[in-house]
């Protein structure tokens, strides 16, 4: 991956859920985090933050990016530019700018669809 940022977030996480948008978006890391936020009472449908049709028909955001340009941010998240110990929630790109976002460590993804060394 080409940027790393790591949002430190020691909150327990729980396996992500299926959404009951019924929409499949093949292995869409933001569908499955923000499913799993909303299910978890984290974050709340259509967050502001969220980019203009950038989420799926019940309102989980869709695009990477708009976790870190404000989701994370509306949790009271803050950046680091370090690798964690412990899970976080984790954005990064690879070096065509693509956004990448899990929760977990950089190696090992807990909720998403797969850590930043499997990006």
């Amino acid at each position: 991956f080409n940027r790393w940022t790591a949002i430190v977030d020691h909150r327990a996480g729980l396996p992500a859920m299926a959404c009951p948008c019924g929409v499949k978006y093949p292995n869409n890391c933001a569908h499955a985090l923000s499913q799993h936020l909303i299910e978890t009472g984290k974050m709340k449908p259509h967050p502001p933050g969220a980019s203009k049709g950038g989420c799926c028909p019940k309102g989980r955001p869709i695009r990477a990016k708009d976790f870190t340009h404000g989701l994370f941010r509306q949790q009271g998240l803050k950046k680091v530019y370090n690798p964690p110990e412990g899970n976080a929630m984790i954005y990064c790109e690879d070096e065509k700018g693509q956004g990448h976002v899990y929760r977990g460590t950089k190696d090992k993804c807990v909720v998403g669809t797969g850590s930043a060394s499997q990006f």
